[in-house]
């Protein structure tokens, strides 16, 4: 994982909404543009390849990290 990847996915974690690429610009601000959709692509294929419980979806016009819904339930139960 890339220093970009590395802060898209924090990102992500952090924020409320989806995020989508208007707004990773506007956060980069005067920095190096990252592309936001190959940025989610690699993110995803590291999860895949090391079995995460988590997955990046496109949503609502932006990216954000979920988990699997095999632990639906336990989330569920967390918050019940």
């Amino acid at each position: 994982m890339n220093k970009k990847e590395k802060l898209v996915e924090v990102l992500l974690f952090a924020s409320p909404d989806p995020l989508n690429q208007k707004k990773l610009n506007q956060i980069l601000e005067n920095e190096e543009m990252i592309d936001l959709k190959s940025a989610v692509v690699n993110l995803n294929e590291q999860y895949e390849k090391e079995n995460k419980g988590l997955i990046i979806e496109k949503i609502a016009g932006g990216y954000q990290i979920l988990s699997h819904p095999e632990y639906h339930v336990y989330i569920q139960r967390l918050f019940n």
